[in-house]
């Protein structure tokens, strides 16, 4: 009997230690792998409450969000081109030597600028070379001379008529200027020409046939060059025009009776942009991409685009859709580019909001999610709040 008493108590003890040790181990959690002190929503961080002041000196303003009808548009890439029959290639009309400032392409020239002089090459009808023909100029001047002599001693003499000397002076004058046409080619040979040549040689100043940029220069000063030689080409690039290769698939779906706008690539959404109209172009197509290409003229006063440039163009589609807009000047960008407006919560507080933007069309955003209708938004200002919240500027 006191053996069943004994096994008993040791049973009842071991259960215990058992139970003991099994609570202790449950007290030992594994530990988290991160954790996150005091944590603070992000609206309570964003949040900015200015003096009257303050907001005056800042210029905040705010417009309510609404909801609006917004044509639907498509962004496609386009290609900047000098207009048909703007492009002008420049040719020599005569055989000649040419004369002048080197030509640079990239320069703006203006409509009736001279660009080249282009001296005529001296025709050779004494079959001579050009030293012998002015060898033999200056022989016949020599001997006119003489006979000018003569003849001015007879008329004194009052042996001779007056009307011989005054034929024997005009022979002078001619000997003389068949001598100096005679120098003037002989220089103009040996690439000396001077001012003083100009009057015995023909020149024609090459001028600019409109207002552009040249393109393309195919000769150099100081060349002689024949009758027909292209010189350079010049292109006038106000306007221009886009175009804009469109997959077949979307063709229907543009209208063309609607602008597009244009901004070189690189640019942030809205900024730069302008206006072109469409224009019938040429009928162009690129089989292998199954695109139709659509041509738009832009006004390019300020040489802002260059031919050949490649720029993003937003086309008009046909329809509308319903869509939260608000302006651009709303927009504000983080380090990492993500997108913020400030919401107006209460008298002189504002709230960063996070808004994700569908597209832009001019200076409107269309925004896809992150605030509701009827909100009040910050549209002049809001890149002096994101400083004040940041610290910029102190």
């Amino acid at each position: 009997m006191k053996k069943n008493v004994s096994l008993l108590l040791i049973l009842i003890i071991a259960t215990g230690l058992t139970g003991c040790t099994s609570g202790s181990s449950d007290s030992h959690k594994t530990p988290s792998p991160a954790e996150v002190k005091n944590p603070v929503p992000e609206s309570q961080l964003t949040t900015i409450t200015l003096t009257a002041q303050a907001e005056k000196r800042l210029g905040i303003k705010t417009t309510t969000l609404q909801s609006q009808n917004i044509s639907r548009t498509l962004t496609q890439h386009g290609e900047v081109l000098a207009v048909p029959g703007f492009t002008v290639t420049v040719t020599a009309p005569f055989t000649g030597k040419l004369t002048g400032n080197t030509l640079v392409a990239g320069r703006t020239v203006h409509k009736g600028q001279t660009l080249f002089n282009l001296v005529a090459l001296p025709n050779d009808t004494s079959g001579l070379g050009a030293q012998q023909e002015v060898t033999v100029r200056q022989k016949q001047l020599e001997v006119t001379q003489a006979q000018v002599n003569r003849y001015q001693q007879l008329v004194q003499d009052q042996s001779t008529s007056q009307r011989l000397l005054q034929e024997s002076q005009a022979a002078l004058e001619n000997a003389q200027a068949a001598l100096n046409a005679a120098q003037s080619r002989q220089r103009f040979l040996n690439g000396h020409i001077t001012r003083s040549d100009t009057p015995q040689l023909s020149v024609m100043g090459i001028k600019a046939p409109l207002t552009g940029m040249v393109q393309k220069i195919y000769v150099t000063p100081t060349q002689i060059i024949s009758g027909g030689t292209p010189l350079f080409e010049v292109s006038s690039l106000n306007p221009v025009w886009v175009r804009v290769p469109v997959y077949a698939g979307d063709l229907s779906s543009v209208s063309s009776s609607q602008t597009a706008l244009v901004q070189p690539l690189g640019e942030n959404a809205g900024s730069g942009s302008r206006v072109a109209r469409f224009v019938p172009g040429p009928p162009t197509a690129n089989p292998q991409a199954i695109s139709t290409d659509l041509f738009y003229e832009l006004s390019n006063s300020d040489n802002a685009f260059q031919v050949g440039q490649k720029v993003s163009v937003t086309l008009t589609e046909k329809g509308s859709q319903s869509g939260l807009t608000i302006p651009f000047s709303a927009v504000v960008y983080d380090i990492d580019g993500g997108t913020w407006i400030y919401r107006k919560v209460a008298p002189h507080t504002y709230a960063r909001k996070r808004v994700l933007i569908s597209r832009v069309i001019g200076d409107k955003a269309i925004l896809a999610n992150g605030i509701e209708p009827e909100s009040k938004i910050v549209y002049i200002g809001a890149a002096e709040l994101f400083g004040t919240e940041f610290g910029v500027g102190k």
